[in-house]
Order: structure tokens, then sequence, then C-alpha cells
């Protein structure tokens, strides 16, 4: 009997490839000759009990407890380390990350990923590889880059080498490698299905071997373009993950760069980058926010044309902002400042503003019919480019505000839809909270609750004799309703 034991099977370029090649079915008329079968076996991902026995087996039970304490603490260190060749990486850093912990510094999660990157470096070092190191990191950076901008986790065998080429003509280093002679284009592409970051998953595919190694590569990519100002030329329209931001802040904690990168996040929102990319910086900005508490927006900041739908916006002060044809539909503005903004061609459709100030703002917005604003005030300019066009303002007293008004409290989602009655007598009004409500017009007081079970309200309407009311719903489906002494579905 021989067994072959390897964990690097996508060292062939497909699975079936590899079958070929390890059950010896290529030769399969000898072995059957001789009376051998050839079998394969897969080695699955570590059960969450095996990976303990392994740490505890390795550093006894005292330590293994603390090195599987420190796992279970740190981003998806414990779904990475179900892969044994990562639970063995881990392993190896368990030492480095228990001092760190016994001397009081925090563990920054760039900083394992790059010892877990050179653990691998040091173990693809056994092999003469003709990629260096750096070459490495460059090209899983990149790669990182190419599946976000694709917005996928893998690549086929073929489009990996087709990559891979059109990497080579833009890396000296690569290019001198790939013109070296009549195998070298072959051995690079080996070597970089076999890198110790890249598996082939099932099929035929070829992915990262965890999203965690995906999204630092692609932080470190990201960190690298910003700070060399180069953001506008690789930016997707996709959004990255909130753990790919903390690697970036983590890389640029590490680097010891975060004013720099905050400089930089500024500079692409003010010097007219792409619609990506200040989509990413704004995004980056939100982010900075949460996590260090305050990250003002650079004055001037260019926001036109991105799709901000639903957003939040809370406690931020927006100087001589553009908004020119952004999308806000239903977005939130709470205890927001706005000076000297232009709103030119806005969708401000079922927007919201509560506790906001408006100075020096101008612009043809759209949709202000239906937006929702209290508490809200502003100089004159204001007051007729955007204040005064707005179709529900509740709790301030304004020069074309002479009745008296109503805050109408009491939906628990966002207002979605309002329709007065035919008399002008109630409104109704249908919300993101399942429900629609009629309302006492002069009094602000709610008259009837309508709850149906099919979710949003996305549309209230009355009949033309203001009897009937009529709902509905996301999915589509349209309720009728009667009031007078109660409300029944029809």
């Amino acid at each position: 009997t021989r067994l072959l034991v390897t964990c690097r099977t996508h060292f062939y370029r497909t699975h079936q490839e590899a079958v070929t090649k390890l059950g010896g079915y290529d030769r399969v008329g000898l072995l059957t000759s001789r009376g051998l079968t050839p079998q394969i076996f897969h080695m699955a991902p570590f059960t969450e009990a095996q990976v303990e026995s392994f740490i505890t087996q390795t550093f006894g039970a005292k330590q293994g407890n603390r090195v599987l304490a420190i796992i279970r603490d740190i981003h998806d260190l414990p779904g990475l380390s179900r892969r044994p060749i990562m639970t063995r990486y881990i392993a190896e850093i368990a030492p480095e990350l228990e001092q760190d912990v016994a001397e009081g510094r925090p563990i920054n999660i760039a900083t394992i990923y790059r010892r877990l990157f050179e653990k691998g470096l040091a173990r693809d070092g056994e092999r003469r590889m003709r990629l260096t190191p750096a070459d490495r990191s460059r090209l899983l950076q990149a790669l990182a880059l190419a599946l976000w901008k694709k917005g996928s986790v893998s690549l086929g065998a073929d489009a990996l080498e087709d990559w891979l080429d059109i990497q080579a003509e833009h890396q000296a280093g690569l290019r001198r490698l790939m013109s070296g002679d009549a195998d070298s284009r072959e051995i690079l592409q080996t070597e970089l299905r076999t890198a110790s970051f890249l598996v082939r998953e099932g099929g035929d595919a070829f992915c990262f071997v965890h999203t965690s190694f995906q999204e630092y590569f692609l932080a470190a990519a990201l960190h690298a373009h910003l700070l060399n100002g180069t953001l506008g030329k690789i930016a997707s329209a996709h959004p990255v993950s909130r753990e790919t931001l903390d690697f970036l802040f983590d890389i640029a904690d590490l680097e010891r760069d975060i004013p720099a990168l905050r400089r930089s996040v500024s500079a692409v929102l003010t010097e007219g980058a792409p619609v990506p990319a200040r989509a990413l910086a704004l995004q980056i900005v939100a982010a900075m926010k949460e996590r260090w508490g305050s990250f003002p927006l650079p004055g001037g900041a260019d926001l036109s044309d991105l799709d901000l739908r639903e957003a939040h916006f809370s406690t931020m002060r927006f100087a001589r902002t553009r908004f020119a044809r952004t999308n806000l539909l239903g977005s939130v503005f709470c205890g927001v400042t706005f000076e000297g903004c232009d709103f030119d061609g806005a969708i401000l459709a079922g927007a919201s503003f509560e506790d906001c100030t408006f100075g020096h703002c101008a612009g043809e917005a759209r949709g202000l019919a239906s937006v929702r604003a209290r508490h809200v005030s502003g100089d004159p300019a204001s007051e007729v480019a955007l204040l005064g066009r707005i179709g529900f303002r509740f709790g301030t007293e304004t020069p074309s505000q002479s009745a008296k008004s109503f805050c109408l409290d009491g939906h628990m989602g966002l207002v979605t839809s309002v329709a007065f009655s035919p008399d002008g007598r109630t409104l109704l009004t249908g919300s993101a909270d399942g429900t629609a409500r009629l309302w006492d017009k002069d009094s602000g007081a709610e008259i009837l609750r309508l709850a149906g079970d099919t979710g949003v309200v996305r549309s209230v309407a009355f009949s033309p004799d203001g009897r009937t009311l009529l709902t509905l719903s996301v999915v589509g489906s349209a309720q009728p309703w009667r009031h007078g002494a109660r409300a029944e579905g029809l």
C-alpha cells in the first residue's frame, strides 16, 4: 500500500486533473493489472473540538486554554483555525500573542494576520520559489482588489492565469520572470496557485483560504492606494465590508499613518475623484466616526451623484457640501447642520430631517413634497430654496406657515406615504412599521390605527367619498378599509 498525503491539491489547475493524477487514472490499466484500486480522501475542516484538542496537546491544558481564549476574542480566527494548516500557524504565533497580552499591549488584528502571512511565506520558502515575498504580497493584494471589483470571491483557473498575465504587464519584476525561459510562465502560475493563502474549493475556482484573508489583503491594497493618491483608479462600485475597514484602520495604526490616511480620505472627497472613489471615501468617514467618535466631513466635500438612499446622518456638519443629483431617498438627518450646501437635483423624497439647521443653502431639489421635517430652521435663502417647499413640517413656526402645526408621534418606523382626506379634515399615513394611521388634522390626535399582516405599508389613499381607506404593502397586496366606529378589513 502506498499513501500520498498533500495539502496542495490545488497544485493542479482543475479538480478533474487532480483526480486523474492523484487517482492514477492515467495509468489505470497498470494499476488494475496489479489488483490495485486507487482511492482519494479529502481531509475535512477541523471541528471546534478538534481545534481545542490540537491546541491543548500542543501547549498543555493551562496554556492551551489561554491560547483558545485569545483565538475566540480575535476577528475570524475561530473560523480560520478550522483549516488544519491555519491551526498550525496560529499555534506557532500563539506565544507571541500571549506575550502581548501579558505585557498589556493591545492585539491588533492586522499584526496577527501579518504574522500569519509571514508564517505562510516561511512555509513557501521551504521550496525554491521564483516569486519573492514582496512579489507575493503585491500579487495577493492585487488579486483581492480584482475580486472586489468583480464582486466575487473566486476566479476559475483560466481566469486566474489570464489575470496573472495582465499583472505581469504592470509589474517589472514579474515581467522579467515571465520572459526568463519557456517554462517560466507555467512555473509562476503554479507558484500563484499553490501560495499558502489560496485554495481551490470544490470545483475549479480558486479563492482565498478564508474571507478574512481576502479582507486583509484588500485593506492592505486600499491603504497603499489611499496614501499614493490613486484610489480613483481602482475603486469599485461594490462597498467594502466593515471587517475590511477594521483591517484598514489597524494597518494604518500599525504603520503610524492614521493622520495621513485621514488627509487622503479628505482629498478624495474634495478633489474631483470618480463616484466610486467618493462613495468609498464616505463609507470610510462613517466608519472612522463610529470608531473614534468624531471625524468631521471636510468642507467642500463633493457628494454629488452618490447613491445614499436610506442613509442615516447624525450630529454632523455639512459645510459647502455638494448634493447635486445625490439620491437621498428615505434618508434620515438628525442634529445636522447644513451651511452653504448645494441640493440642485438631489432626490429627497421620503427623507426626514429632525433638529436640523440650514444656512445659505440652494438648489432645486426633487421630492420635497414628501419630506418630513421637525424642528428645522433656516435663513431666508434656505427657506425659499428648500424649507418653504417641504411637504410636512412640524414643530417650528415659519414665515410661510401661519397655521398651528403638530408632531404626529406614533409610528415606530419611517413614514412612507401620506394622504389628505377629500374634505381636508383628516390625514392618513403609512409606515415601515406595518401600520397605517388616521389623524385629525386640526388637533394632531390619532383617530384610527390600521394593522394588516403584509409588512411595510408602501402607499395609502382615500376613496373619493372619504369613507374607504386603501393601503398598499411592499409585497404588492392592496387592502381596503372602512372607517366609522371601528375599521375592519374587507
